[in-house]
């Protein structure tokens, strides 16, 4: 898994980096920020300084730290969890 730090994400969107920004909801129903990066393959997380991903519980938090730290996102996509579907025999 590739990742990334608040401070870096912030300097990626400042140079342009950051095509999309996925808000991805995860099975704990808290949110992640996924990014993908002009010059990387694949998404790359958000994390902590401590190395843990980094979640928010409400996704208006989320948005509100988006806007104050990262300005415009070209593209900002939301992904709820979908959970795995369960077959009966």
């Amino acid at each position: 898994m590739s990742t990334i730090l608040d401070a870096e994400l912030a300097d990626c969107v400042r140079n342009n980096a950051v095509t999309e920004l996925h808000i991805v909801q995860q099975q704990n129903k808290k949110f992640i920020v996924e990014v993908l990066l002009t010059w990387k393959d694949g998404p790359t997380t958000l994390i902590t300084q401590r190395k843990e991903i980094r979640e928010w519980a409400s996704v208006d938090r989320l948005i509100a730290h988006i806007q104050e730290n990262y300005g415009v996102i070209p593209l900002i996509t939301v992904v709820p969890f979908v959970p795995p579907l369960l077959f009966q025999n």
